[in-house]
Parts: C-alpha cells; structure tokens; sequence
C-alpha cells in the first residue's frame, strides 16, 4: 500500500505531469495503430489514475 495515495502505487505517481499526459497519448495512439502490443493497454489505467490523483481527467479521443 502506498501511504501517500492510500492505494497501490505504479511507477507513474513520481512522474512529472506532462510526462503522464505524453505517456497516455503516446500509448494510446500506438496501441490503437497496434505500434504497441495489446498488453500495454493495461498501463492506460495506471496513467488514467496517476492523472486523476492530480486532478486531471484524460479522455480516450
């Protein structure tokens, strides 16, 4: 458990938020053109909840 959030910690918590919000886009982007494999479609979550713990709502477009 992470005490600062209360819930499981990723790895994206400590990143800066730009970075959070580049990561998702990139991702998301290159999964969908299947640059990327579907496994990494369980990473969008972890970005999605990074974000959200700051206040930030990203949306899949």
């Amino acid at each position: 458990m992470d005490k600062v959030y209360g819930a499981m910690c990723s790895a994206y918590n400590y990143l800066p938020t730009e970075l959070i919000i580049d990561f998702y886009s990139v991702f998301k982007q290159k999964i969908d053109y299947k640059l990327l494999s579907h496994a990494m479609k369980f990473e969008l979550p972890l970005l999605k909840e990074a974000a959200k713990k700051r206040g930030i709502l990203l949306k899949d477009f």
